[in-house]
C-alpha cells in the first residue's frame, strides 16, 4: 500500500624472528606514544575532557518494509540542539592524536509542519579516533578529522494525519542502533574547536504506525544527522 499520498507530516619459519621483533617494537612504541598519563604533564579528569554544544538536523526515514516505499509524503527532519562532551582515553603526549569517548544529549523539534508537531530525543555513545585539531583540548593545529563507531539511542514522538479518513494518529517509538560517526574539525580561532559531525544508523528499527483505530502498518525507521558543535 502506497501511503505517501495519505500520510502527511542503517610467514615462513625464517621470518618468525623478524615478525616477533617487529611486534615487540611496535608494542613498545605504541605504549610510549599512547601513554594515558604523559610524563611531562599531570592530567586531571577535567583536563582530559571537553564540553561542547551545538545545533543540527536529524533526518528520519520511515518506510514500508515490504515495498521499501516511504510511508509519509516527505522525509521527517528535526532541528536539534545538544550538549555533550568527550574524554580522552588514550592520547599522544603532544596531543597529535587521541582515542576519545564521546556522548551527547540532544533535543529536537519538527518545524516542517506545525499542525503535526513532533519531538526527538537522542543519546549517542561513540568511541572516536581523532587526529589533529580536536584530538584533545590542547591541540592547536588548524585542522583535524575524526572517525568512530558506537550506538545511537533515541526516542521519537510524532503526530500525523491520514487524509484518506481524517484519522489523527500519534507515534511513539524507541530507536536503538549501532552507528558510525565522522567529523572534520577546523580550528578558526586557536581557542575553541569547531566540529562538523555526521552520523548514520547502520540498522533500521522496526515499529508500527496506525492507519485508523483498528489497522496498524509495519514500518522501519532509519536515521542520520549532521551537527555543528563548538567545544570550550
Amino acid at each position: 500500500m502506497d501511503t505517501r499520498k495519505y500520510l502527511k507530516v542503517l610467514p615462513t619459519t625464517g621470518l618468525k624472528g623478524l615478525w616477533i621483533a617487529l611486534i615487540l617494537f611496535s608494542t613498545a612504541w605504541t605504549q610510549n606514544q599512547l601513554n594515558p598519563i604523559a610524563a611531562t604533564r599531570d592530567f586531571s579528569f577535567e583536563e582530559r575532557g571537553q564540553l561542547y554544544f551545538g545545533i543540527g538536523v536529524e533526518f528520519i526515514d520511515i518506510r514500508d518494509p515490504i515495498s521499501g516505499r516511504p510511508v509519509f509524503d516527505q522525509m521527517l527532519s528535526f532541528t536539534i540542539i545538544g550538549v555533550g562532551g568527550l574524554y580522552s582515553l588514550l592520547y599522544h603526549p603532544e596531543d597529535i592524536f587521541a582515542l576519545n569517548a564521546c556522548s551527547e544529549l540532544s533535543f529536537g523539534i519538527k518545524f516542517a509542519d506545525l499542525r503535526n508537531p513532533g519531538i526527538y530525543l537522542q543519546l549517542p555513545l561513540f568511541v572516536m579516533f581523532n587526529y589533529g585539531s580536536g584530538a584533545t583540548p590542547y591541540n592547536e593545529q588548524a585542522f583535524g578529522i575524526g572517525v568512530g563507531a558506537g550506538v545511537n539511542l533515541a526516542y521519537l514522538q510524532l503526530s500525523y494525519v491520514n487524509t484518506a479518513n481524517a484519522y489523527q494518529g500519534q507515534m511513539r517509538q524507541m530507536i536503538a542502533s549501532p552507528a558510525i560517526v565522522a567529523e572534520i574539525n577546523p580550528n578558526f580561532s586557536g581557542g575553541g574547536t569547531v566540529r562538523i559531525r555526521g552520523h548514520y544508523n547502520l540498522l533500521p528499527n522496526a515499529g508500527k504506525l496506525s492507519l485508523d483505530p483498528f489497522t496498524q502498518a509495519e514500518v522501519t525507521f532509519q536515521t542520520a544527522g549532521i551537527q555543528i558543535l563548538y567545544g570550550f
